[in-house]
Protein backbone atom coordinates (compact mmCIF):
# COMPACT_ATOMS: atom_id res chain seq x y z
CA UNK A 1 0.00 0.00 0.00
CA UNK A 2 1.18 3.52 -0.98
CA UNK A 3 0.23 6.52 0.85
CA UNK A 4 2.61 9.75 0.69
CA UNK A 5 3.00 12.52 3.36
CA UNK A 6 0.28 14.76 3.19
CA UNK A 7 -2.37 13.23 1.87
CA UNK A 8 -5.40 12.66 3.60
CA UNK A 9 -6.66 9.21 4.45
CA UNK A 10 -9.14 7.99 7.26
CA UNK A 11 -7.69 7.29 10.25
CA UNK A 12 -8.34 6.39 13.95
CA UNK A 13 -6.50 9.02 15.99
CA UNK A 14 -5.24 8.82 19.59
CA UNK A 15 -2.99 10.78 21.37
CA UNK A 16 -0.40 8.59 22.99
CA UNK A 17 2.61 10.70 24.63
CA UNK A 18 3.95 14.13 24.79
CA UNK A 19 7.39 15.39 23.38
CA UNK A 20 8.03 18.48 26.17
CA UNK A 21 4.31 20.14 25.30
CA UNK A 22 3.79 18.61 21.73
CA UNK A 23 1.65 15.80 21.64
CA UNK A 24 2.63 12.55 20.04
CA UNK A 25 -0.23 11.07 17.72
CA UNK A 26 -1.28 7.74 16.63
CA UNK A 27 -2.91 6.97 13.42
CA UNK A 28 -4.62 3.44 13.21
CA UNK A 29 -5.98 2.96 8.92
CA UNK A 30 -7.06 -0.30 7.88
CA UNK A 31 -5.52 -1.23 4.10
CA UNK A 32 -7.42 -0.67 1.22
CA UNK A 33 -6.32 -3.82 -0.44
CA UNK A 34 -6.64 -6.24 2.81
CA UNK A 35 -7.74 -6.32 5.85
CA UNK A 36 -4.42 -5.68 8.03
CA UNK A 37 -4.28 -2.28 9.95
CA UNK A 38 -1.31 0.15 9.62
CA UNK A 39 0.18 2.11 12.35
CA UNK A 40 1.96 5.39 12.45
CA UNK A 41 3.75 7.53 14.97
CA UNK A 42 4.20 11.27 14.86
CA UNK A 43 8.06 12.01 16.14
CA UNK A 44 8.11 15.98 16.86
CA UNK A 45 11.55 15.81 17.89
CA UNK A 46 12.80 14.83 14.04
CA UNK A 47 9.34 16.81 12.14
CA UNK A 48 8.87 13.18 10.80
CA UNK A 49 6.68 9.99 11.38
CA UNK A 50 7.36 6.61 12.13
CA UNK A 51 5.47 3.81 10.70
CA UNK A 52 5.18 1.44 13.70
CA UNK A 53 3.72 -1.58 12.94
CA UNK A 54 1.75 -3.02 9.39
CA UNK A 55 3.39 -1.63 7.20
CA UNK A 56 7.32 -0.34 5.77
CA UNK A 57 8.65 3.04 5.34
CA UNK A 58 9.67 3.63 1.70
CA UNK A 59 11.90 6.74 0.96
CA UNK A 60 13.24 7.37 -2.07
CA UNK A 61 15.85 10.04 -2.12
CA UNK A 62 17.52 12.35 -5.27
CA UNK A 63 19.91 14.38 -5.82
CA UNK A 64 19.59 18.01 -7.12
CA UNK A 65 21.26 17.74 -10.33
CA UNK A 66 19.50 14.74 -10.95
CA UNK A 67 16.01 16.47 -10.71
CA UNK A 68 16.80 19.39 -12.66
CA UNK A 69 16.36 21.93 -10.09
CA UNK A 70 17.53 25.68 -9.72
CA UNK A 71 20.77 25.53 -7.54
CA UNK A 72 20.51 27.39 -4.14
CA UNK A 73 22.81 30.16 -3.90
CA UNK A 74 25.51 29.70 -0.48
CA UNK A 75 25.72 32.75 1.92
CA UNK A 76 29.11 33.90 0.26
CA UNK A 77 27.60 33.81 -3.00
CA UNK A 78 25.06 35.62 -2.65
CA UNK A 79 26.92 38.28 -0.71
CA UNK A 80 29.49 38.20 -3.88
CA UNK A 81 26.71 39.30 -6.17
CA UNK A 82 25.23 41.53 -3.94
CA UNK A 83 28.53 43.69 -3.33
CA UNK A 84 30.73 42.53 -6.71
CA UNK A 85 28.75 44.72 -10.06
CA UNK A 86 30.61 42.41 -12.53
CA UNK A 87 30.02 39.77 -11.16
CA UNK A 88 25.84 40.42 -10.48
CA UNK A 89 26.41 41.09 -14.11
CA UNK A 90 28.11 38.07 -15.25
CA UNK A 91 25.73 35.72 -13.37
CA UNK A 92 22.84 37.09 -14.85
CA UNK A 93 24.44 36.84 -18.00
CA UNK A 94 24.10 32.87 -17.35
CA UNK A 95 20.94 33.28 -15.63
CA UNK A 96 19.47 34.72 -19.23
CA UNK A 97 21.46 31.99 -21.22
CA UNK A 98 19.66 28.93 -18.90
CA UNK A 99 16.12 30.39 -19.62
CA UNK A 100 16.84 30.93 -23.21
CA UNK A 101 17.89 27.17 -23.19
CA UNK A 102 15.12 26.24 -21.51
CA UNK A 103 12.48 28.04 -23.09
CA UNK A 104 11.36 25.42 -26.01
CA UNK A 105 10.84 23.04 -23.01
CA UNK A 106 8.53 25.08 -21.45
CA UNK A 107 6.80 25.94 -24.43
CA UNK A 108 6.45 22.56 -25.14
CA UNK A 109 4.77 21.71 -22.11
CA UNK A 110 2.59 24.32 -22.33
Amino acid sequence: MLITSGVRYNAEKKKIGKYYTTPIWQFRMKCHLCDNYIEIHTDPKNFDYIVASGGRRKEERYKQDDAECAAAHDAEERKRINVDPMYKLEYKGKDEQVIEEAEPVINKLQ
